[in-house]
């Protein structure tokens, strides 16, 4: 993103973050055009017109370039835009959600911890939240994980992230 749109690349990953973590919150693969437009729009960078129509046009021009140029999305079978591998809007959706904590770490991932549709993207989030330099976070998140009095899924689970983060990290009361 950062050769293909230069000093907007980070509004533009913004934009894919969003729209990633909505989709896959709500098990969705692809999304029509206007929504995928609509995610955008508050990421476009304003064109001096009043004409509301010309405005709507360059918004959906300026989609069709980052569609284009981003190399993330690909048009579904049924006409959606989805992103191009389920990994890309997993890895996404943890790196929204790790931009929209503001105080607990732990405690905006538990809710995903039980659902098999989220193992990889919860594992993304630890692992990111590791390698950003937060590694007493990322322990925390698998302490508390394998804290879980519910069955043996979320100590695999606390398991599997524990190994997300390098071993040089890891402390041994996780």
């Amino acid at each position: 993103l950062v050769n293909r749109f230069d000093r907007k690349y980070q509004k533009i990953e913004r934009y894919f973050r969003q729209m990633a973590h909505y989709m896959l919150l709500n098990g969705e693969k692809g999304i029509d055009r206007c929504e995928a437009v609509r995610f955008l729009a508050p990421y476009y960078p304003e064109k001096d017109t009043t004409d509301p129509i010309e405005k709507k046009c360059s918004l959906e021009e300026y989609f069709d370039q980052v569609e284009a140029n981003s190399g993330l999305m690909k048009i579904t079978g049924r006409g959606n835009y989805g992103f191009s591998h389920l990994s890309i809007q997993e890895f996404l959706t943890a790196a929204h959600i790790i931009d929209s904590v503001e105080m607990d770490y732990s405690k905006a991932i538990m809710d995903f911890i039980d659902d098999p549709v989220f193992t990889n993207m919860v594992l993304l989030y630890i692992g990111l939240l590791s390698v950003k330099g937060n590694t007493g976070v990322a322990n925390r998140i698998v302490k508390d994980i394998l804290k879980q009095e519910k069955e043996y899924k979320a100590w695999i689970l606390g398991g599997r992230a524990l190994l997300d983060i390098h071993k040089d990290h890891r402390r041994e009361d996780a």
